[in-house]
């Protein structure tokens, strides 16, 4: 079953600026939205993860916390 994470839970966990995650989510590599509720969009958990070790935006502690935030 696909994982889901928002910008809010990177947003807080990372604790960047709510316009630091906007520019990141804005980057071309960043992988796209799969899905909406309201104006929230999801995002591949797993892409996302990878897409901020990649980017040395998160480490493996960062990255367990996010796990708690995931949506299913």
């Amino acid at each position: 079953m696909p994982r889901y994470i928002t910008r809010r839970a990177i947003q807080r966990v990372l604790r960047k600026h709510s316009m630091t995650v906007h520019y990141w989510t804005d980057q071309p590599d960043f992988p796209r939205p799969q899905k909406a509720i309201g104006r929230t969009y999801l995002y591949d958990a797993t892409a996302v993860y990878e897409w901020l070790a990649r980017h040395d935006k998160a480490d493996e502690w960062d990255i367990e916390q996010l796990r708690a935030w995931e949506v299913v």
